[in-house]
């Protein structure tokens, strides 16, 4: 124990797969928890993360129960030596039914991926930090930013998969939705300061607030797709800027839901689905449901098949 605070670890046995459970609690209430499966023997809590979840707790170790989600904050950092493969928003204290900002939350998420690119032993082209391969997965939630979710030059070889990011009211109508790297990247021949990041099985909804949903930025070898719905953009719903070989397929685009009137309205359309300002990129099997200008190109050598 510290102080007034509990430490309980309790084992328990679940449709034959046991688990530790790991918390913290000074009172009868609601409390964080942490599922380890037995293999990953005793590491310390919020290391190889297998799900988050609520711990009801009375008094003492005994009466915990597990239920999905919390509502606040678990943790603003894993432990250093042993980060995880996964990183989870929730983790963060990000709310999942989009029902309050989860802008803070990923803030720490961006934290923690730049944590693990720099305790690598590896690099990619001219520097870049190398994540490993490491995955920001929604586990299906659907999340509300105010402010963009930036992920900054520098860092590559990271995923973010699995669940929806939409605009609140008061997003700014000049910035994306995602924002990775950097327009100025002068540092080397190819002009591409990010490498090999990977956005799959994903809903941008940028409500008609945020400028664009998604803004690549000088990047080298970017994957959008599959399974990508991107959606309410008022300029433009993918940006490619600069870089070289971004992937873009399997991916539908609207300015409108084709439910929505505005959808059939001359006066309310204005958007671009796709915007390649560059080099080098390929757009294939992808679908354009609504907006003014389906595809712009501004660049040479650029890879076009299956848009409709």
């Amino acid at each position: 124990s510290t102080g007034s605070a509990l430490l309980c670890i309790v084992t328990i046995t679940c449709c034959f797969s046991p688990f530790e459970v790991h918390c913290t609690f000074r009172k009868t209430g609601s409390y964080q928890a942490r599922e380890f499966f037995p293999q990953n023997r005793k590491l310390a809590p919020g290391t190889r993360k297998i799900q988050s979840g609520l711990l009801k707790c009375g008094v003492g170790a005994s009466r915990c129960s597990l239920s999905r989600y919390s509502d606040s904050p678990q943790r603003t950092e894993f432990n250093d030596n042993l980060p995880p493969t996964i990183i989870l928003p929730t983790d963060f204290g990000a709310d999942p039914f989009a029902k309050t900002d989860s802008s803070s939350s990923f803030d720490f998420v961006v934290k923690q991926l730049l944590k693990i690119a720099i305790l690598s032993n590896f690099t990619l082209a001219d520097g870049i930090l190398d994540a490993g391969g490491v995955t920001i997965d929604l586990t299906g939630g659907d999340f509300l930013l105010s402010r963009p979710l930036v992920f900054p030059p520098f860092i590559g070889n990271f995923n973010l998969v699995r669940g929806t990011l939409r605009a609140t009211d008061g997003f700014p109508s000049n910035r994306s939705l995602i924002e990775i790297g950097t327009v100025n990247c002068t540092s080397n021949s190819q002009a591409s300061c990010n490498q090999n990041i990977g956005m799959m099985e994903l809903m941008l909804d940028g409500r008609n607030v945020a400028d664009t949903c998604l803004e690549i930025r000088s990047t080298m070898g970017a994957n959008v797709g599959p399974q990508v719905f991107v959606l309410g953009f008022l300029k433009s719903g993918i940006y490619v800027r600069g870089g070289h070989e971004v992937m873009i397929h399997e991916t539908w685009l609207g300015e409108y839901l084709y439910s929505d009137p505005r959808s059939q309205d001359p006066d309310f359309i204005h958007a671009t689905a796709i915007r390649i300002h560059g080099n080098d990129h390929l757009i294939l099997d992808t679908i354009v449901f609504s907006s003014l200008i389906g595809l712009e190109i501004v660049g040479a050598a650029n890879l076009i098949q299956d848009v409709e």
